[in-house]
């Protein structure tokens, strides 16, 4: 069943007389053409809107200047989105292009109402507007061209949108050099616009300062944690601790208020570090009087074994063996390992000794 045959008895120019009316009407206005993509919402389903868009499409692929089917196919379209989507066809460029057409064919009221409607349901088209300022402009409708910038310029300003609200008012001074109003008005709005990127800039600056003071307070507690960590890792905590404990906890505390000058825990070591010290100082204290007093102890045994070999030798001299003897044995007793007469005398008292038990 072909699409003609579905729409029912109407032919398509029945159907399209429907949509816009008879081709021997006169240009509508946007406020029409508002009304009749109503009337198309309401009295087309999406059944019948979708085989109706299909051979308006089909007839402008032979005849793609043909306004009635181009006009009617934009009025279906805005009532019926669909349609469009359905077919990849673009709104915005089918109704400049129906606009063209109009106002090539002398009917610039009807281009006028075609591009008011589409800026109506594309106010962020900015093609659009420019092209409907240019039919204004050529059909001598400054006056009103520069009304509609003016209020597109205030509803920029009130959203907010200094650049638009200063484009706006920028085509008014193309089109009317001695509105000084407007003039103030574009200086006005660029020093807010102005003013309102050193409060950004300023929102940004403070943002990022939060944000750095907040790293760094992260990576500080972070950093005391690491440092607590590592303290409590130090030898020589407990009261029984060694020496070699103590000297070495003295030592790695010292180095790490040396390394970590900003450690705020640091502060609270000092006086353990201080005590630490005066311990390490007693301790040090200890251990050299007593490597003293090793030294000493070392002398004494060296002098007692040096005299106690000299009394043998000279007892072995007068033939006094048993003094001998024990004077031998009272050297070999104190004598240290590395002293060079050690070996001498431990084999004079084994000499004597043997001699002794072998008798006369």
């Amino acid at each position: 069943m072909t699409p003609r045959a579905t729409l029912g008895s109407l032919s398509i120019d029945e159907w399209i007389d429907t949509l816009i009316g008879a081709e021997e009407s006169e240009g509508r206005t946007g406020p029409e053409l508002s009304d009749q993509i109503q009337n198309a919402a309401e009295e087309f389903d999406r059944r019948t809107a979708a085989l109706l868009a299909r051979c308006l499409v089909e007839g402008l692929c032979d005849h793609p200047s043909d306004v009635r089917r181009l006009e009617s196919l934009l009025i279906l379209g805005i009532a019926h989105p669909p349609v469009l989507r359905k077919y990849r066809i673009s709104l915005i460029e089918e109704g400049r292009r129906l606009a063209a057409l109009l106002e090539n064919r002398g009917d610039a009221e009807r281009a006028r109402g075609v591009l008011e409607v589409l800026a109506q349901h594309a106010p962020e088209a900015r093609e659009v507007e420019q092209d409907l300022a240019g039919v204004l402009r050529r059909n001598g409708d400054v006056g009103e061209m520069v009304e509609r910038y003016l209020r597109r310029a205030e509803e920029a300003a009130a959203d907010g949108r200094h650049k638009d609200a200063i484009n706006a008012l920028q085509e008014v001074l193309l089109h009317d050099r001695t509105r000084r109003d407007v003039a103030r008005m574009i200086r006005d709005l660029r020093y807010e616009q102005m003013e309102c990127r050193r409060r950004t800039s300023r929102r940004h600056r403070l943002a990022v300062g939060a944000m750095a003071v907040a790293g760094l307070l992260s990576s500080l507690a972070l950093r005391e944690r690491q440092l607590h960590e590592e303290y409590r890792s130090l030898p020589g905590a407990s009261d029984i601790a060694s020496g070699e404990e103590l000297i070495e906890r003295h030592a790695r505390l010292e180095e790490m208020l040396v390394e970590n000058r900003l450690w705020l825990g640091g502060l609270a070591r000092r006086g353990e570090i201080r005590a630490l010290g005066e311990r390490v100082v007693k301790l040090e204290g200890r251990v050299a009087e007593k490597a003293r007093a090793e030294a000493l102890e070392r002398e004494r045994r060296r002098l007692v074994a040096e005299a106690s070999r000299e009394h043998g030798l000279l007892a072995i001299q007068n033939g006094e063996l048993q003094a001998a003897l024990a004077h031998m044995r009272r050297s070999a007793a104190n004598a240290a390992e590395d002293w060079e007469h050690s070996p001498r005398v431990l084999a004079d008292l084994a000499a004597l000794e043997a001699f002794i038990e072998e008798g006369p």
